[in-house]
């Protein structure tokens, strides 16, 4: 299986589970699988993990947060490259806790 295969897997049963993963807690449930990588390539890797995604889901990269538990840096890149509408950084924060809640809701009986 491939590694977006694999993260997108773990993701999918994170958002089952209703919670969010660090980087580096991604790295670990991982378990060697994912070694460090530059912040470049983890938007390529997080860009392939949704890739097919619906263009009305939200989209499972979302669910990697930053180690505060806000947004991930890479959060607006993937959004933007994804091509989903822009969000303004004053609302930037809900509209991520709501596309998570969003994940948490659709994945539930998936």
């Amino acid at each position: 299986m491939a590694l977006a295969d694999r993260v997108r897997t773990l993701l999918q049963d994170l958002a089952r589970a209703g919670t969010t993963v660090t980087w580096g807690d991604l790295r670990r449930r991982m378990g060697g699988a994912l070694l460090f990588l530059h912040p470049d390539d983890q938007g390529e890797l997080l860009m392939v993990v949704d890739q097919d995604a619906p263009a009305d889901d939200p989209l499972l990269s979302a669910l990697v947060a930053a180690a505060d538990l806000s947004p991930h840096g890479l959060y607006r890149h993937i959004r933007f490259s994804r091509g989903r509408e822009r969000v303004l950084d004053e609302s930037r924060e809900m509209h991520w806790r709501m596309e998570v809640f969003g994940l948490f809701q659709l994945w539930r009986h998936r």
